[in-house]
């Protein structure tokens, strides 16, 4: 294992550590979904409450942020990540239609932490990474809380910087 493979291991393993702490605190998850929710209405608002744009999300795991709370209210038709051989492909939930990802109008992207400039560390299959290459980057947006922010990741060949995040402190780039 390199040390770049080495040092993501143990900043999963901080990550978890982090969220062990913040999970505790209900009234600040709720606090920090909420600011983050706003803020993605103010970036995306026009996609949001169009029922013609396709949103690609994502299922989260405990430890990510329920994009289900934040997409409340929201017209547009959601899509979900589907694996199909070594395809990553947009899943509806409503038809079961599966559509290239290039058809999404956007593309909100998980981690558990991120660097300032998009580069981001996953649970470690690289499903999203090897997706992102092919992406314009515009369609992408990362969505994370403050304290997921760790300028210490490494990156390697295959990272994909995602150029637009927002957290519920901070939109960028600034509107």
């Amino acid at each position: 294992m390199s040390w770049a493979e080495e040092r993501k291991q143990q900043l999963r393993q901080e990550f978890f550590r982090r969220w062990r702490c913040f999970r505790e605190d209900l009234a600040q998850q709720k606090h920090i979904e909420q600011k983050i929710r706003k803020n993605l209405w103010r970036v995306c608002g026009k996609i949001l409450a169009n029922p013609n744009k396709k949103i690609l999300s994502y299922r989260p795991f405990p430890s990510e942020l329920s994009v289900d709370r934040l997409l409340q209210g929201c017209r547009c038709q959601l899509y979900y990540p589907r694996i199909f051989g070594s395809a990553l492909l947009a899943a509806s939930p409503d038809t079961r239609a599966c559509l290239a990802l290039y058809n999404m109008d956007l593309i909100l992207v998980p981690c558990l932490l991120f660097r300032s400039d998009g580069i981001r560390l996953g649970r470690g299959g690289g499903y999203f990474d090897r997706a992102l290459r092919f992406l314009p980057p515009h369609k992408l947006l990362l969505l994370a809380r403050h304290w997921q922010l760790e300028e210490s990741i490494p990156a390697l060949a295959h990272d994909i910087a995602v150029k637009r995040w927002l957290t519920d402190r901070q939109i960028h780039p600034p509107l």
